[in-house]
């Protein structure tokens, strides 16, 4: 088991219950993977976005007090050097350890995600893991989400709707799709719907509006948030193929608050 693998290797190095630990790569699968072997080792994952300014990167270090972080080799060097760093593939490429599961509580602290906050300064929040099971049943019956259905990971994995595209699809068994790190909106996105036939899209109303509603043809379900919905936004979208739902929640109570009913 890779992800076992790597936080086997985590453990080694110091990973612990609510030990925070930077990721530092862009959406990738070595970022889910990544993240997900934090998660398994017990300890408390912190997102980075590696194209952001060092000082940030660097205050958002400080502010969370990271203990490492994990990595990828191509941006190793342009990271701040106030943690130790190690790259991922030197930790898959490392001789097997013994692995046992960590107990944790639920109250143990499972990410902190650092928002922009309303002076432009680095703002964390941690989310223990009390809501995440209530988050991931919610969003598998609400959504409809199967072992069919194919889910795309199509945020930054420093915001936490981040959070909601892997447990929709992990929690349900259906197959998580990663767009490219350079895939945002617009048609690069509806590239992506089409060829690998998304049946579920969580996104903004902002890149909502980047689409047309005939690039959707594969999605069951999508749902919107993070901003306000305009209702001819809503109404160019709404079909009897396919359910939209708005949904609303500060980083605080774990990604979701409410859920707008089937539209």
């Amino acid at each position: 088991m890779v992800v076992e693998h790597i936080a086997a290797q985590l453990v080694s190095i110091g990973a612990a219950s609510e030990t925070r630990i930077a990721v530092a790569i862009e959406r990738s699968y070595e970022s889910v993977l990544a993240s997900w072997s934090v998660s398994t080792a017990g300890a408390s994952f912190v997102p980075l976005d590696p194209t952001e300014p060092a000082e940030r990167l660097a205050a958002v270090l400080v502010d969370a007090n990271v203990a490492f972080g994990v990595t990828t080799g191509d941006v190793l060097e342009q990271l701040p050097s106030t943690i130790e760093w190690f790259d991922i593939e030197d930790l898959l490429d490392a001789d097997a350890r013994p692995f046992t599961p960590p107990t944790l509580h639920v109250d143990n602290e499972a990410y902190v995600i650092h928002t922009s906050g309303s002076t432009g300064k680095p703002k964390a929040v941690s989310v223990t893991h009390r809501g995440l099971a209530q988050l991931a049943a919610n969003v598998v019956e609400n959504y409809a989400v199967t072992p069919d259905s194919r889910v795309l990971h199509a945020a930054s994995p420093v915001f936490d709707a981040s959070i909601q595209e892997i447990l929709a699809a992990f929690a349900a068994g259906a197959t998580l799709v990663i767009a490219p790190a350079d895939v945002y909106a617009g048609p690069a996105l509806a590239g992506v719907l089409d060829r690998e036939k998304i049946t579920h899209l969580i996104t903004s109303p902002t890149v909502l509006g980047t689409l047309d509603p005939d690039d959707l043809g594969s999605i069951d379900v999508f749902d919107v948030g993070g901003e306000e919905c305009p209702p001819a936004l809503r109404d160019r979208f709404v079909s009897a193929d396919r359910t939209m739902r708005n949904a609303y929640g500060p980083t605080e109570a774990t990604v979701l608050a409410t859920l707008s009913g089937p539209m």
